[in-house]
């Protein structure tokens, strides 16, 4: 008898929550001590925040904006599209491509002598000189200095594009030389026809200093230019 009043019991108590209203599923919080293994997605629609050393061996697409106060190492491809903070050590042992380079980095600096290695400038002599990037950039920005400037002769600096008969890359066809200040830059403008400024990979940049009959002749000069790469 007892046997069967608890199957009876029982029977009931399905029959009746069978029928009843359904239940509200719970919202909880779960703390996995043991390392938590996803196999077929994870998808989380709040704010994760890692506060820890991570390490990551897959190839991780990241859209949002995660900020990471631990050690990040990736040993795989990380695509962010979004804005990554990164307040401790971050280890890349991967090559830099487009996605994980800024603009600090495809920036480059070349330079062009354009005085004697040692000694002076000799009066009416042209002093040139090229350089080749050897990648498609842009012409960022061009420094002009020297240890000592010439004074009072015609001196002037150009610095062109391509070749020696190539368009200017400042505002104006010549610098005048005399307006250098000892052991300080000068920068120039540059022009403002956005081609002129855009070489090719096989393209180079070339200067000269023309040096008058001086009465100071000029010692150290040179000419830096700043390119950021394009072809990435």
């Amino acid at each position: 008898m007892h046997k069967a009043f608890i199957r009876t019991l029982m029977a009931t108590l399905a029959v009746a929550m069978a029928a009843g209203p359904a239940m509200a599923q719970s919202v909880y919080t779960t703390n996995f001590d043991k390392g938590l293994k996803v196999s077929n997605g994870l998808t989380v629609s709040g704010v994760i925040t890692q506060t820890g050393n991570p390490t990551i061996t897959g190839n991780p697409t990241v859209t949002g904006n995660p900020a990471i106060t631990g050690n990040v190492a990736v040993t795989g491809n990380a695509t962010v599209s979004g804005t990554l903070g990164v307040t401790g050590a971050a280890s890349l042992t991967v090559p830099l491509t487009a996605a994980n380079i800024n603009g600090a980095n495809k920036v480059k600096i070349v330079r062009i002598p354009l005085s004697p290695n040692t000694g002076a400038c000799a009066d009416a002599t042209v002093y040139r000189g090229m350089v080749f990037p050897g990648r498609a950039c842009t012409v960022k920005k061009v420094t002009l200095g020297c240890q000592t400037p010439p004074s009072v002769g015609t001196d002037v600096i150009k610095v062109l594009k391509a070749s020696s008969s190539g368009n200017t890359l400042l505002s104006a066809a010549t610098f005048d030389a005399n307006t250098l200040v000892a052991n300080t830059a000068s920068s120039p403008s540059l022009t403002a026809t956005g081609a002129d400024l855009a070489l090719t990979a096989t393209q180079g940049i070339y200067a000269e200093y023309s040096a008058g009959t001086q009465t100071v002749d000029g010692i150290g000069l040179e000419a830096e230019i700043e390119i950021e790469l394009t072809d990435y």
